[in-house]
């Protein structure tokens, strides 16, 4: 719309129509503003709030499910520590107990010693000796016809060579002793060589099942004096290397079966042909 001209007669008028017309037309922009902005607003506002609540609702869990998970990992984490803790412990407590155990048997080993026992220059058995008591604990024979014995006190022991029938003595140092019986003369001064004897023949009981009596005292059995298939009862006496038959009521005491038993008392418990005698270090006999 043009401007009016200044030199018109009716200017006056225009302006004022002119003024009017800004007034309604800016109230008119200004009602549309306001209505479009109400209207947006009354429309809008439920679906604003409802996205804007569900919004909040979806941040509000995704951050309880993210704290969850930080929590079920720290609680995932800590029980992997725990569990390798108590792996560690575990693995600790098994060294320890381990270490625990190795530690015993060296100290127990560290207390005993080994000593071989040689018979002609070969190893007839392995001796373990405690060092603290110098005592026989134990003996490995060196092959199944070699059997052995220790005495009561365990100072000493036996070896026993059942194929050849002979007899040794060591003690706890693995000094060893041939107390075998060599020959046997007779009253005329026959000599009978015991290798002779038993190679001749094979049954003969030379000397058989030797026991300890005591430290110093061995007893056995055998076919001599008369080289019969009678056995009887004989002892060693170790501290003057003497060897004597045993008697009861002036006989030989003997028998077709002879068992050696077990210590009674000072003596040692024999059975022979079914009857039982105490037999002392003394070579004397007594019907039990």
């Amino acid at each position: 719309m043009a401007k009016p001209s200044i030199f018109s007669s009716n200017y006056d008028n225009q302006m004022k129509r002119r003024k009017k017309r800004k007034r309604k037309i800016s109230l008119l922009v200004v009602v549309l503003i306001f209505g479009a902005i109400v209207g947006i607003y009354a429309i809008g506002f439920n679906d604003f709030s409802s996205k804007a609540i569900d919004s909040i609702n979806t941040l509000g869990s995704k951050l309880i499910s993210s704290k969850e998970k930080t929590d079920n990992k720290e609680k995932t984490d800590s029980n992997d520590i725990n569990k390798a803790e108590d792996k560690s412990e575990d693995v600790i407590s098994e060294s320890d107990s381990e270490e625990k155990e190795a530690t015993t048997e060296a100290t127990e080993e560290a207390k005993i010693k080994e000593i071989p026992v040689k018979i002609n220059e070969k190893v007839g058995a392995l001796i373990t000796v405690d060092k603290v008591t110098n005592k026989i604990t134990e003996v490995t024979a060196s092959n199944e016809n070699t059997q052995y014995q220790l005495s009561d006190t365990r100072n000493v022991g036996l070896l026993y060579d059942k194929s050849a029938q002979m007899v040794y003595i060591f003690n706890s140092k693995g000094e060893v002793k041939d107390i075998t019986y060599t020959q046997y003369v007779s009253t005329k001064g026959e000599i009978n060589k015991r290798e002779d004897v038993i190679a001749y023949r094979s049954d003969f009981v030379w000397m058989g099942t030797p026991k300890f009596i005591d430290d110093n005292t061995v007893i056995y059995k055998s076919f001599l004096p008369w080289f019969t298939t009678v056995n009887y009862i004989w002892i060693y006496d170790n501290t003057n290397n003497t060897y004597k038959t045993v008697w009861i009521n002036n006989k030989l005491l003997g028998g077709g079966t002879i068992e050696i038993l077990d210590k009674v008392g000072d003596g040692i418990k024999v059975n022979v042909d079914g009857t039982d005698y105490k037999v002392t270090p003394n070579a004397i006999a007594t019907l039990m």
